[in-house]
């Protein structure tokens, strides 16, 4: 088993939150965890439960704080979302790594990038939001979060009308809907195997 340098919480990372310090005090030990798992040469399976319990707990705590954003008006909402949704994509990408390629996992690699990662969003990005939460500033009211609203799923204010729009085009029998649809698959068939690769270079050795 290599020998890992496993990043643990420590104080340092405390928001005064409860519920989001025992969220990143876990997200630290499921990285660990998976760590150690590639490590050992534990089988594809093992492993492939870890990445889903730290993929699952990455969702749970994300749309925790989420929750908690619309509720101060958190005025930086919509770039801390695109923060999560990220980092919530390249763990999707080393699932599939390790479905299709588990032995050129490298395990210090994972651990390097998913522990930096945590830290670096905790001390660097939630840390702007815990006045908001803690009450001590409050971002503008009477919209959520400064620049979003409820459809059916949360989208920036300025962009809510072109998803209603884009949403009755689909559910239409018009020539245009199908054309859209082809253009979606195509973009998620691109983006895909742009963010394998770039979740190779993360992940894999060289």
């Amino acid at each position: 088993m290599e020998s890992l340098n496993i990043m643990k919480w420590s104080e340092k990372y405390a928001t005064g939150i409860r519920a989001i310090d025992n969220d990143h005090k876990g997200l630290f030990e499921d990285i660990g965890f998976l760590g150690e798992a590639i490590a050992s040469g534990a089988d594809k399976k093992h492993v492939d439960n870890a990445i889903a319990c730290l993929e699952t707990y990455c969702r749970e705590h994300f749309g925790r704080e989420e929750t908690f954003f619309v509720g101060a008006h958190y005025p930086d909402t919509t770039e801390h979302i695109k923060e999560h949704r990220r980092m919530t994509r390249q763990i999707s990408r080393l699932r599939a790594l390790n479905k299709s390629n588990p032995e050129q996992i490298d395990a210090e690699k994972v651990l390097n990038f998913l522990s930096n990662w945590l830290s670096e969003h905790i001390l660097g990005v939630d840390m702007r939001y815990v006045p908001y939460l803690q009450g001590g500033k409050r971002g503008l009211s009477g919209q959520k979060s400064g620049s979003h609203r409820d459809v059916t799923i949360t989208v920036p204010m300025g962009e809510s009308k072109i998803v209603q729009d884009f949403v009755k085009i689909i559910e239409s029998d018009h020539p245009v809907a199908k054309e859209l649809a082809l253009a979606i698959e195509q973009f998620e068939t691109r983006l895909e195997r742009e963010e394998i690769e770039s979740a190779k270079s993360l992940f894999c050795r060289a």
